[in-house]
């Protein structure tokens, strides 16, 4: 009886989330996932609907690993009709195995894991230098958005009065530079 109960409760824990090391960008624009127990996972490319058709990611950028290793993220490159370079539509989380694709309302030109890796921040705006940026705030578990700020302009200067969130992504930007 002891044995049956432990087999029970494993079984409803399920088993434990992979934790990952590393995640690059191959030549061919799909991504590699090395697990920390040597495995490597190459999830599949993301779609899209254009409203007149599904696309499929034509690459990818900006891969990282989350501050606690049970995610990482990259940003989906779409092929888009009015540019000769792919579009970064879609912010990608892999975590525990499955595929979270965050889409927010204009490209997405910077991301970071924020919260030790449960939560996700988005900078976006329009081609070509549009200064209507804004950033969105997504959970990573439910996959839901949980905030959005846009900033007032003055002289194409960003607020400062903006939420943590958008300055530790604004710091975590400048820092990448």
């Amino acid at each position: 009886m002891p044995f049956l109960f432990v087999l029970l409760a494993a079984s409803l824990l399920g088993a434990p989330a992979d934790r990952y090391a590393s995640v690059a960008v191959n030549a061919d624009g799909s991504v590699t996932v090395n697990t920390e127990d040597g495995r490597q996972i190459t999830p599949p490319r993301v779609l899209i609907d254009t409203g007149s058709r599904i696309e499929q990611s034509v690459g990818a950028t900006d891969a990282a690993v989350s501050p606690d290793h049970q995610s990482v993220g990259w940003i989906a490159l779409f092929d888009f009709c009015c540019t000769s370079y792919p579009i970064p539509l879609k912010l990608v989380i892999f975590s525990n195995g499955r595929l979270i694709p965050f889409s927010g309302t204009e490209p997405i030109w910077f991301w970071s894991f924020q919260d030790g890796g449960r939560r996700v921040a988005a900078r976006e705006e329009m081609l070509h230098g549009d200064p209507h940026t804004h950033y969105e705030l997504w959970d990573v578990r439910s996959g839901r958005r949980i905030g959005v700020y846009h900033p007032e302009y003055d002289e194409s200067t960003a607020d400062p009065k903006g939420p943590e969130w958008v300055k530790a992504l604004d710091a975590a930007e400048a820092k990448s530079r």
